[in-house]
């Protein structure tokens, strides 16, 4: 029986040799096949270290395999008789293509997680991006931090369709990649097949930039405020996704539009995106907005309040400008006497 044990490996670690060798036991042969993924290492020194550690167990092959499975253009080896993954949404597309398919549950323990070397390598970066940038970036590359509504995609989904254009950029964190504002328009974008996405990129290391639960969570703390930056990070870097806007980001500046056309963004055709899509229904996705719309008139009465109090101090100091003044011709004309 021949298998292919699939992933990244972006970059392979003990997790990933324990695993290999611990399911080649299994299986007559058992194919290591590295997809293209460049993202902390390229795919041929992946290969490299394989190779290298691997070398001794005669049913053990290390491949590379061109096309990436999210879009649907992988190009697996004939004669597989079963695909092992550790990731569930590549199994979920794959079995719909008829693959046989295993889930092999991730190692724990330090040094048995991609995701949280390559977040050292994110904790350690000295580059400074402090000023936020918009590029189109690969999709590919980008890490989805919550899953979606399913009609409030479709609805959106209609809205660019007839204007052609995206108007607002996914934000995006320059070190992890990580989706903080835009899940909806990258998971459309991921559904026509995409190759590129209109990023904003920022540094989510920066102080000025944080998250709640709640939008008023922009002003004042409170016991629902339980959501922090590693947490973000994290749960994105292992892919479990949030359920739809968990998550409210508040940045140092207004979200202006930068329109890019669909053409630009070049996108390849239809790809599956259940894995982003949440079980809400129709009504629970009403009662959602209901809620979030009162979080907004929640977010409003705060600022009146904050705008009340600057009119006031406006108000305040005007009054001691014209008080000096007058105080100053007052001296000015008992001076003169």
């Amino acid at each position: 029986m021949v298998a292919i044990f699939l992933g990244k490996f972006q970059p392979p670690h003990l997790g990933h040799i324990r695993t290999i060798i611990s399911q080649a036991k299994n299986y007559d042969t058992l194919i290591v096949g590295i997809t293209q993924d460049s993202e902390f290492i390229e795919p041929k020194e992946a290969k490299s270290i394989f190779d290298e550690i691997l070398y001794l167990h005669d049913n053990i092959n290390v491949v590379l395999i061109d096309g990436v499975v999210e879009l649907g253009s992988e190009k697996i080896p004939k004669n597989i008789d079963i695909v092992l993954s550790g990731n569930q949404n590549v199994l979920n597309k794959l079995s719909q293509k008829g693959y046989k398919t295993l889930f092999v549950p991730r190692t724990k323990g330090i040094g048995y997680s991609s995701s949280q070397i390559r977040a050292l390598k994110v904790q350690n970066s000295t580059k400074d991006y402090q000023k936020p940038y918009f590029e189109l970036f690969a999709i590919n590359k980008l890490k989805p931090l919550e899953m979606v509504f399913a009609s409030h995609l479709q609805n959106l989904s209609s809205m660019i369709e007839k204007s052609k254009s995206v108007d607002k950029p996914l934000i995006v964190d320059i070190n992890s990649k990580v989706i903080l504002d835009g899940s909806h328009r990258f998971a459309y974008l991921k559904s026509i097949g995409c190759r590129f996405a209109p990023v904003l990129f920022v540094d989510y290391k920066d102080e000025s930039i944080f998250v709640g639960n709640r939008l008023k969570h922009r002003f004042i703390k409170d016991k629902n405020h339980t959501i922090t930056k590693s947490e973000v990070i994290k749960n994105a870097l292992n892919e479990e996704l949030y359920e739809p806007r968990t998550t409210r980001h508040f940045f140092p500046f207004i979200k202006e539009d930068y329109p890019t056309s669909l053409e630009k963004l070049e996108p390849s055709g239809s790809v599956d995106i259940k894995y982003l899509i949440s079980k809400t229904d129709k009504k629970q996705e009403i009662e959602h907005n209901v809620k979030f719309i009162e979080e907004i008139d929640e977010e409003i009465a705060h600022l009146n309040r904050y705008i009340k109090e600057e009119f006031q101090t406006k108000e305040y100091l005007t009054k001691q400008i014209k008080m000096m003044k007058q105080h100053s011709t007052k001296y000015k004309t008992e001076g003169q006497s």
